[in-house]
């Protein structure tokens, strides 16, 4: 299930959520960060209302809104595909600008050190500028190592990624 965040409406509904959090907790001292959901929207074919430029536009409101209601708040945007968007390293790129003048920071569900995945690139050039956040998922040990070595998966996401946050 996703919720399908290219939508003005959904977006909109979205950002009050995020408005509503913010009033509620942006100086809760043990309130550390807030981030939203993956990018990845999955298969598009089942989206006739899909529009990937209108996806980054509600990307982009969303920054936005995090900025707005969390001022003291560490606030990440999960960025890592976007998908029907042609040249996705650009479309990642354009809303991890928007994000990094806001001061939100990008992150990314998976730590792959052998796989290329399109948002890596942009983490390097943000490190000194915005936090950065990632996951290690089990299917992450798994893939790196059947006996679950985290050695591999926590070097890569500090040394090459330069995240702040590993959840």
């Amino acid at each position: 299930m996703i919720a399908k965040r290219w939508v003005h409406s959904v977006g909109v509904r979205f950002r009050a959520l995020i408005t509503a959090l913010g009033s509620q907790f942006d100086l809760d001292p043990n309130f550390e960060a807030i981030k939203t959901s993956e990018s990845a929207t999955g298969n598009i074919k089942y989206f006739a209302d899909y529009d990937a430029n209108q996806y980054v536009n509600e990307l982009n409101f969303t920054s936005y809104a995090l900025a707005t209601a969390f001022p003291n708040t560490v606030k990440i945007m999960y960025l890592n595909w976007i998908a029907g968007a042609g040249d996705i390293g650009s479309k990642l790129s354009e809303v991890a600008a928007f994000a990094k003048v806001n001061g939100v920071g990008i992150g990314g569900p998976d730590v792959h050190p052998d796989v290329q995945i399109p948002s890596y690139a942009l983490y390097p050039a943000l490190a000194n500028d915005v936090p950065l956040m990632t996951d290690i998922q089990w299917s992450n040990f798994e893939h790196v190592s059947p006996q679950g070595d985290t050695d591999q998966l926590f070097n890569f996401a500090l040394s090459e990624l330069h995240v702040s946050y590993i959840c």
